[in-house]
C-alpha cells in the first residue's frame, strides 16, 4: 500500500493513510510555521512518528530524507515535506549524524584527560546551546516562499531511540553477568 523497502504492514499505517484529502495535506510542503502553528506541529508529529515507527519496524536506525521519500510513496507521490521533518528531528536531538558513531568507533574509549575536559566545558556548552535554541531560527525560503531545508536529501542520520531499542538484546546478557559479580 505505497511502501517499498521493508514494508510496514498496512494495518500498522495510520488510519488516515487511505484518506485522500488528509494525505494530500500531509504530503504537501510545509507552509510558514507562524501562519498556522497547530497544523505545522500536527504534520511534523505525524511524519516524525511515522519515521520512528518505520525505523523500529525495519530494525535499522539509519535514515535519510531520500529513504523516507522512497519508502512512503502513495499513489505515485512522495511527500514534499520530508527534508524539513528530518532537519527538525536532527535539531530536536532525535537524530544524530553518522559521523558521531564513526568517531566513537574509531576513537575507542575516551582518555581521562578528554573526559575531564568535556565535563569541565559541559556547563558552558549547555548555556550557549540553551541561548541559541531560544533565538528564532531564520528559515530559508524557496522561490515560492515556502520553507526550505538546509540538509541534503541523501544525508544520513542515526535515530537515537532505535539504537537504544535494538541494542538492548546485545546488552542484557552483560547486565546479567555483571549483577552476579
Amino acid at each position: 500500500m505505497g511502501l517499498t523497502d521493508r514494508q510496514i504492514p498496512s494495518d500498522k499505517l495510520p488510519q488516515c493513510w487511505s484518506d485522500d484529502v488528509r494525505m494530500n495535506a500531509l504530503f504537501a510542503p510545509f507552509r510558514i510555521k507562524s501562519a498556522n502553528p497547530e497544523s505545522w506541529d500536527m504534520k511534523m508529529k505525524f511524519w516524525s512518528d511515522l519515521v520512528r515507527q518505520w525505523c523500529r519496524y525495519k530494525t535499522d536506525p539509519m535514515v535519510s530524507a531520500a529513504d523516507v521519500k522512497s519508502a512512503f510513496q502513495r499513489k505515485g507521490r512522495t511527500a514534499a515535506c520530508i527534508e524539513i521533518v528530518i532537519e527538525e528531528m536532527y535539531r530536536g536531538g532525535n537524530l544524530s549524524p553518522i559521523s558521531k558513531y564513526v568517531q566513537i568507533l574509531h576513537n575507542g574509549p575516551e582518555s581521562l584527560l578528554h573526559w575531564s575536559a568535556r565535563m569541565a566545558f559541559r556547563p558552558a556548552v549547555f548555556a550557549v546551546s540553551t541561548v541559541l535554541s531560544l533565538l528564532p531560527v531564520r528559515q530559508q525560503l524557496d522561490n515560492d516562499g515556502l520553507p526550505k531545508a538546509s540538509i541534503e536529501s541523501t544525508q544520513r542520520f542515526v535515530l537515537e531511540s532505535v539504537v537504544k531499542v535494538i541494542s538492548i538484546p546485545f546488552m542484557e546478557p552483560n547486565f546479567k553477568q555483571t549483577s552476579k559479580i
